[in-house]
């Protein structure tokens, strides 16, 4: 980061910086949260007379998914950092680990700090393990819930109106699938915090292990409304990029790979290289879905024609780019690639 949190605050204080920077990070999400039901409060008070019923529930509703859904891997990811600690052998000089007075724990983000004292307890117990239950375990449990409801509860106006966006994009049998990605991501996040206790080995075998049972799940589930769907093959390509990550780090803490710079180049050349392809391909997928829409679209008037018929002279030409980035990515191998995780619900699927 070019700017950390902790330099936001002073050290004159009788609370350490980097507890303090944990507790702004763990409440940012609900300060985000709080500024959009101000917003919604007084929209609706300024208008209520003319203002639905129910719009000041939908929308402090969807503002509370949609928080909830954008922030959860961060939410996990801090809130996992608080129980990160490590024990230190605090005898004398000279005495090995677990002689002399007994190991403490420090938390790992600021050695400075023990653990389950002071203020790192209230953080842990009032902050983070609360988030820990209530959200990174909670909002998958719930979506879960929605979602394998009976169909007139899914089609429910007031339902699909607050949580359609989860579960819109897949097909009937598969409605629930975005708490698995939710639980697949906090269980990375997990994995990655706690990488300094579990070691390499442990952390890479885990993740491998994790994403493995994804891309399996994926393939078998093939969740996306159309079977065809360009989300299905470009999540199963997240999931594969992930796998390769993971892989390929391993690969770099081998002692054997570490000594050799040419194999080092060779791989990270690989990965630029396919991060470029599949990058651009995955950008041109995304406009093709983009200009779908507008071809599709039914304005009326001469702009309007004139939009589709640009429309569909630029489509025709990135369906042909999109072709030749996916020929070439075959042509350096399987297409392993270091991108984030498409969200499945950043595109609608039409039937």
């Amino acid at each position: 980061n070019l700017f950390s949190l902790e330099c936001a605050f002073s050290n004159g204080t009788s609370v350490r910086r980097s507890v303090a920077k944990a507790a702004v990070s763990l409440a940012f999400p609900f300060v985000v949260m709080a500024l959009f039901f101000v917003k919604w409060t007084f929209s609706w008070l300024k208008n209520r007379t003319a203002m639905p019923k129910d719009y000041l529930a939908c929308h402090l509703s969807i503002s509370t998914l949609s928080v909830l859904y954008i922030f959860y891997v961060d939410i996990t990811d801090n809130a996992a950092r608080v129980f990160n600690c490590t024990p230190v052998d605090v005898g004398y000089e000279g005495q090995s680990s677990g002689e002399g007075s007994p190991a403490e724990k420090y938390w790992v983000e600021d050695t400075g700090v023990t653990c389950w004292t002071g203020h790192h307890l209230v953080l842990a117990t009032a902050a983070a393990a609360p988030l820990l239950l209530l959200v990174c375990l909670g909002f998958p449990l719930w979506i879960l819930y929605i979602a394998r409801s009976s169909g007139s509860t899914l089609t429910d106006r007031s339902v699909a109106k607050t949580h359609g966006f989860l579960y819109w994009s897949y097909n009937d049998r598969r409605k629930f699938w975005e708490a698995f990605i939710l639980a697949r991501k906090g269980i990375l996040a997990g994995v990655s915090v706690f990488s300094f206790s579990l070691g390499p080995d442990a952390q890479g075998f885990l993740s491998l292990a994790i994403l493995f049972s994804a891309g399996v799940g994926h393939a078998l589930g093939w969740p996306f409304e159309t079977h065809n769907s360009p989300l299905n093959f470009m999540e199963m390509l997240s999931i594969v990029s992930s796998f390769w990550v993971f892989f390929v780090g391993g690969l770099f803490s081998n002692p054997s790979v570490a000594k050799s710079e040419t194999v080092k180049e060779a791989l990270a050349v690989l990965l630029i290289v396919q991060v470029v392809s599949v990058f651009l391909y995955i950008f041109v997928r995304l406009m093709i879905e983009g200009l779908r829409e507008v071809v599709a679209g039914e304005g009326k008037g001469w702009l309007s024609r004139k939009m589709r018929s640009v429309a569909e002279v630029v489509l025709r030409a990135l369906l042909k780019v999109s072709a030749a980035f996916l020929r070439l990515s075959k042509r350096i191998g399987t297409i392993f690639v270091v991108c984030p995780t498409i969200e499945p619900n950043s595109i609608q699927n039409r039937r």
